[in-house]
Order: structure tokens, then C-alpha cells, then sequence
């Protein structure tokens, strides 16, 4: 009960000294609702959301991609975060659920980004093969819960031969796909692996007296992202040959 209210308490001073707008981090600024589909809302709004992933966010926003599909959009964090910070980017947001769906599309409309954003439900190899140019960049960034399995195949989609791909990866689903993944686009790319790191209390941005008397794992609840093991990890994959 001590750390329901607890989490409940910094719910509600993360929203307070934020004011529903990301505190730092690659979409600092961003303004959001009021709360996360399918993830943890807190650190959306805190910046600390997937920070392991921080530099290979600020290297898509470098390379200025014309199309970034995202797949397992959840409410838009992604989406709506590069559509911010490429104002030229196209976004096709794929969310299988119409609560994301619904949150993403208020999120885009906040931000101005509406126009940018194409939002659709759900994503097969055929959708997403019709869906990736033939010329220009192109970024897919994954995270659906094991589909990725079926979703991230050269046979079935072989324009991800000349994409960008950062996908998460969920071994807790589908045994083996960090490896299954990295042997399918061994190849055609080359691929970096990140994984999870852990949270300290110290990340909070909002101490005060009350704060710090909380206990460490409440006060990392504000951080704390749900996930369901302590190795989790993505794929960052760069095409060898764009050609």
C-alpha cells in the first residue's frame, strides 16, 4: 500500500513540474497527454524513456530520413518526437490499439504535427513491403512484442534490405530472436546491439525533502519502464548498401 501511494504520488508531481511536456532528452519539449499506452508514462515525460537509445535517436534526426515507419506506435513517442524534431519527416505510425491510435493523434494535433503523421492500425509483411520507398532514407523503428519475428523477414520484405531498422527486441516471446534477427541481416547490414541499463533514484529531476524519504525502489518507480527482464535489448541496423 506504502508504495501504491507512492507511485501514485509521483505520477502526479512528475505531471505537476513538467506540465505534460518532455522534461529533456531527444524530444525535450514535446508536449503529451496524460498518459502512455502499453509503457510507462512517467519517464515519457521525465526524458529518461529508453535512454539507453538516446544516441541512436540523435543520429536518425542527423541523418534527416524522408520516411520513418514506426511500428507499435503506442501513443506517439517516437512518432510524434521525430515529426518535432524533422519538420520535412513523413511519419507512418502503425497501432494495433484504438486508445494509442486516439492518443497519437491528439499528441500530433498539440505538437502541430497532424499533417505529418499518417496513423494506422495493424502492420503485415505485405503493408509494411508497399509501405518503404524505393529511393530515399528510410527508418523503421520496431517494437511489437515478438512480431518482429514475423514482421522483420528479407523474404517476406526484402525493401528492409536498404532500410534503417531499430527494433526492440522481446526474447521473453519468441526464443532466440536477437539472435534469429542478427542472423537474418547479417549481410545485408550492419548491426550494433544495446542493452537495457539500470535506473538510479538519482535520474529523478524533482527531489525534494518528501522525496528523499521515500525508499530507492519507490523512488525509481518514477523511472521505471515495465520491463519484463533485465536484459533487454534492440538491434540497431544500417544498411551496407543503399543502392
Amino acid at each position: 500500500m506504502f508504495r501504491t501511494i507512492g507511485r501514485k504520488y509521483f505520477k502526479q508531481i512528475v505531471q505537476e513540474k513538467t506540465g505534460c511536456i518532455v522534461w529533456f532528452g531527444p524530444f525535450k519539449g514535446l508536449k503529451y497527454v496524460d498518459s502512455a499506452t502499453g509503457s510507462q508514462y512517467s519517464p515519457k515525460l521525465i526524458g529518461t524513456y529508453e535512454r539507453e537509445l538516446h544516441p541512436q535517436v540523435e543520429e536518425i534526426i542527423e541523418m534527416k530520413p524522408n520516411l520513418m515507419i514506426n511500428v507499435g506506435a503506442g501513443e506517439g513517442y517516437y512518432a510524434a518526437g521525430l515529426a518535432m524534431r524533422l519538420p520535412e519527416l513523413k511519419v507512418i505510425a502503425y497501432e494495433a490499439g484504438e486508445d494509442g491510435q486516439a492518443s497519437m493523434k491528439e499528441i500530433a494535433e498539440l505538437n502541430g504535427v497532424q499533417d505529418h503523421i499518417d496513423i494506422r492500425g495493424l502492420c503485415d509483411p505485405e503493408a509494411l513491403q508497399a509501405d518503404i520507398p524505393e529511393n530515399g532514407t528510410c527508418v523503421v523503428i520496431c517494437d511489437v512484442e515478438g512480431y518482429e519475428d514475423t514482421l522483420l523477414n528479407l523474404h517476406a520484405v526484402p525493401a528492409l534490405s536498404r532500410c534503417y531498422i531499430l527494433v526492440e527486441l522481446h526474447d521473453m516471446f519468441v526464443e532466440d530472436i536477437e539472435k534469429t534477427i542478427a542472423e537474418r541481416f547479417a549481410e545485408t547490414h550492419e548491426i550494433t546491439t544495446t542493452r537495457q541499463d539500470g535506473r538510479s533514484s538519482d535520474e529523478y529531476p524533482f527531489h525534494s525533502f518528501l522525496t528523499r524519504l521515500w525508499s530507492d525502489p519507490v523512488v525509481r518507480y518514477a523511472l521505471y519502464e515495465r520491463r519484463y527482464n533485465l536484459d533487454m535489448a534492440w538491434h540497431w541496423m544500417k544498411p551496407r548498401n543503399k543502392d
